[in-house]
């Protein structure tokens, strides 16, 4: 059967298509080889062009860009404090890390420091502030020295009084115990003698003991106030307990068992007379401790002067950092920036 003109003009453009596209073979292998060449000359043709991707052999080192994602940004944003000049010498032993880098990475948002030097103005900045808090925990020290210690402070000034007393009686010092009362470990020690006394006392009446007990309180007899010296008492009715008894019932003295309840009286009037004086010394003690505390609450000179010059030298190290950073973010905007103002004072 023979085709028409038009149909003879398709099969001969079918002809001419069948050897590019078609396999003599009819299963599609022609056109995967020819799709096989047409990638292995796209490779060479890449090959003859310089290459500047990243790792790449015999290329340049690429230029680093800096982290771009936001999870990269975060990772690196105390970069700076990692590496920074001041990070590894601002501590000290026992300061709190976390509490620094805290204060550090407020800072950075702060200033949204960009650069070398925004970097390195913000962290000085950091230790600033971090020297000023510590500023102000040497103040609170050096408060506490003052009140904390204020009543062991006088506990030894009291010690050492009783050392030197002490050593005075050993000297036989004119006036005893009793004349350094105002001394509460002195107080205390009196009442342990006479509550000694007092019991020897009531159990074996006079002694030859008791002189020398009484002579450690009173002295020679002479110190305290008169109407409680229990020394010139004691003497007094020693010699009337001696008197012998045809004087007694001549001259009407008290006997014997009176005049041991005389110096009984007169042994716990004296306990009573130094415990109120105790009490009374107890409460007056502690009220000066409170208005003592309340004055040393300001450091006194020269810790004082020291806080301060380390305080001014502080604040205006802050100030001309806050300055130089202002300066350079405004350099930044682009926002014209006033020239600095240096003024030297003098005193000629």
């Amino acid at each position: 059967m023979k085709l028409s003109g038009q149909e003879g003009n398709q099969e001969g453009n079918t002809a001419e298509i069948e050897p590019r596209t078609g396999d003599t073979s009819g299963n599609g292998s022609s056109f995967a080889a020819a799709s096989e060449s047409e990638s292995l000359a796209i490779e060479r043709s890449d090959s003859e062009k310089p290459r500047t991707s990243e790792g790449s052999p015999g290329s340049p080192a690429p230029r680093a860009t800096g982290p771009r994602t936001p999870g990269g940004k975060q990772r690196s944003r105390r970069n700076a404090l990692k590496h920074g000049i001041f990070s590894g010498s601002v501590l000290l032993k026992g300061e709190s890390r976390a509490e620094y880098n805290s204060l550090f990475d407020g800072l950075v948002e702060t200033f949204v420091a960009e650069g070398k030097l925004g970097e390195v103005l913000v962290e000085k900045l950091a230790t600033d502030f971090w020297r000023h808090r510590r500023l102000l925990q040497a103040e609170v020290a050096e408060i506490r020295k003052g009140v904390d210690f204020l009543q062991s402070e006088q506990q030894t000034r009291d010690q050492r009084e009783v050392q030197e007393i002490d050593r005075s009686l050993s000297l036989n010092c004119q006036y005893g115990l009793i004349s350094k009362i105002d001394n509460p470990l002195i107080l205390k020690r009196c009442l342990v003698l006479l509550d000694g006394l007092r019991a020897l006392f009531a159990q074996k009446g006079f002694t030859k003991i008791d002189p020398a007990i009484l002579k450690d309180l009173y002295g020679d007899g002479v110190g305290g106030s008169e109407e409680y010296n229990l020394y010139m008492v004691y003497r007094f009715w020693l010699i009337v307990f001696e008197i012998s008894e045809d004087k007694r019932l001549a001259h009407g003295f008290e006997s014997p068992e009176q005049c041991k309840a005389k110096v009984l009286r007169a042994i716990d009037k004296e306990i009573r007379r130094l415990k109120k004086y105790q009490k009374a010394q107890t409460a007056m003690e502690s009220e000066r401790l409170k208005v003592e505390a309340l004055r040393r609450a300001v450091p006194e000179s020269p810790a004082l002067d020291r806080l301060l010059r380390y305080q001014v030298n502080l604040e205006r190290s802050i100030d001309r950092t806050l300055t130089q950073l202002e300066r350079l973010q405004r350099m930044r905007l682009g926002h014209p920036v006033l020239p600095p103002i240096n003024l030297n004072v003098s005193s000629s």
